[in-house]
Order: structure tokens, then sequence, then C-alpha cells
């Protein structure tokens, strides 16, 4: 499948995009009203699939041959010796080949209570940029 968004996840295993809502909520006001519209364009498109949420929680990705016993452990990650290697599982018994996501306190404000000002230059040279590209 290729296209905008599977160029924009690259590489990576991951499934899923997070926005944390307060930092959504800090962006200029043009910036939430397009990301409302796409969101809601997104939500009637797909209204009749998936579950009805899902559980975030904060965490950070670290290698397995980075955690400790105790980490190893919490993870419900299990390491057998094959030869010189060791291979990590998860608790389904698969093997890991990349990075895992360990529990981590979160590090951003409850929308309610915080603001997390934005990189303005940062978007701006993003916003040029699109311009240029589409000049072209």
């Amino acid at each position: 499948m290729a296209g905008p968004v599977h160029d924009y996840f690259g590489l990576t295993y991951v499934s899923y995009q997070v926005v944390p809502r307060v930092l959504a909520a800090s962006m200029p006001e043009d910036w939430q009203r397009q990301f409302v519209g796409l969101m809601k364009e997104y939500d009637a498109a797909f209204s009749n699939v998936g579950p009805e949420g899902y559980d975030v929680r904060p965490a950070r990705r670290r290698y397995p041959n980075d955690l400790s016993p105790d980490e190893l452990q919490t993870a419900g990650i299990t390491v057998e010796q094959v030869g010189d290697s060791p291979v990590y599982r998860d608790r389904e018994g698969v093997e890991i080949l990349g990075q895992v996501s360990m529990p981590t306190s979160d590090p951003l404000p409850h929308y309610s209570h915080g603001h997390v000002e934005p990189d303005l230059d940062a978007i701006e040279a993003l916003r040029a940029r699109r311009r240029a590209e589409a000049a072209l």
C-alpha cells in the first residue's frame, strides 16, 4: 500500500499515530481547524469499523538487550540463548526483532491544565516547503 500516509510512517513497524490532545490544542487555530475537519472526514469514513476506543499509555521505545532483568519480566519478555545470541520473545512467544514499548510517566501536562508552546518557526518552514513543492 503506497501513498503519503505510508510514506510518513516510513520503515517503522508501528500501526498507529497518537496525537496528544494537549499538543494538538496548542497548535495555531488554522491548523486546529484543518485537523478537526480532516478528523471529522476520517470519523465519517470509518464510523462502522474498529473498536470503540483504545487504551493509550505513554511509553519509551527500547531494545530488549538494553532492559534490566526486572524490566524484561515486567514487559513479559523471555530470553533464550541460541548459540552465542540471545533470542527475545514476547508474552505470546513471538520473537522480538526490534524495539519494545516500556511504560513511562507522561511528560505532557493534562489537556485541561496545560499548554505546550509549538515551534512556530518549524511550522512555517514546513509550510514554505510545501508551497514551494506545490509551485513546481
